[in-house]
């Protein structure tokens, strides 16, 4: 018995989207990069990205993300990169032990930071 199901691509539309709004973000993004047909199903299905930002995102963190933004794929993503870069600038700019012997570049890039 043969079988020309070959993989996700040749499931019927209905379904590729019900198992790619399963998916984690990350997982949808990483789908998103395999072939076209899953790159233009995924940066096209806007009321996924729009349940997706608002499961994630707070209204305010999304109003930010909205000014210049116009898919919801786009709010989504300003919105993750504005969270890292939080989470980024809440690291300590140099974390030293007492008397620990460190290379100026280390000081550099954590005035780079500050800027």
């Amino acid at each position: 018995m043969t079988s020309d199901f070959h993989g996700l691509v040749d499931l019927p539309l209905e379904c590729q989207r019900a198992i790619i709004d399963r998916l984690h973000w990350r997982e949808v993004l990483a789908l998103e990069s395999t072939c076209s047909h899953l790159r233009d199903l995924v940066r096209g299905d806007e009321p996924a990205w729009r349940v997706r930002c608002e499961m994630r995102f707070t209204p305010e963190e999304l109003a930010v993300a909205y000014d210049d933004a116009t898919t919801w794929r786009e709010r989504f993503m300003r919105s993750v990169k504005r969270g890292m870069k939080a989470v980024s600038n809440a690291r300590p700019l140099l974390d030293l032990a007492d008397n620990t012997v460190v290379h100026f570049r280390k000081f550099e890039e954590a005035q780079r930071r500050l800027a």
